[in-house]
């Protein structure tokens, strides 16, 4: 039985990426006050990190685990299949930085619980084999953040966690 989606509780943005260097958009991070953690400059840094040279408009899709179907949680492989089976795909991996800077607070409430940031998958190994990596951006007491995480293949997330996907 196919899943239906909740699409009264998918939040869709269009975002532009591309055309700037990784020095550019470093810059313009730092000139709008956007914390990054050290893992989140080590994927930007990394020779792996690609960025487009050319401008381009994508639509995004922000869905919580639960919406995806995993009542009780689910691994980045199971969220991933699923969301490749509704359309959506893993996000070029300067997309988080656009998004930050495009929409700095989008309504992102202070956050001292899970659920009130956005986690973007990137794909590659980023010399992490064994790991799935991404972005999350979050809003705390300090400010705005586009921080980097990496989690272990059986990591289970939260039904209330969130993702950005690209929709096809």
């Amino acid at each position: 039985m196919k899943s239906r989606l909740p699409i009264d509780r998918l939040i869709y943005r269009n975002v532009y990426i591309g055309g700037l260097s990784k020095g550019e958009l470093l810059k313009k991070l730092s000139e709008n006050k956007i914390g990054l953690n050290e893992f989140a400059l080590k994927f930007i840094n990394h020779n792996e990190f690609k960025i487009s040279p050319s401008k381009e408009k994508l639509q995004t899709v922000e869905i919580s685990v639960s919406d995806l179907d995993f009542p009780n949680g689910a691994t980045t492989d199971e969220i991933c299949k699923k969301s490749h089976e509704l359309g959506f795909s893993i996000c070029p991996h300067e997309l988080g930085i656009h998004l930050r800077l495009q929409y700095i607070d989008f309504n992102q409430p202070i956050d001292p619980q899970k659920g009130n940031w956005q986690n973007i998958i990137l794909k590659g190994h980023f010399d992490e084999a064994g790991f799935t990596l991404g972005f999350y951006l979050r809003h705390r007491e300090d400010g705005f953040w586009l921080r980097g995480y990496k989690a272990s293949f059986d990591y289970v997330w939260e039904p209330v966690d969130r993702f950005i996907f690209v929709k096809d």
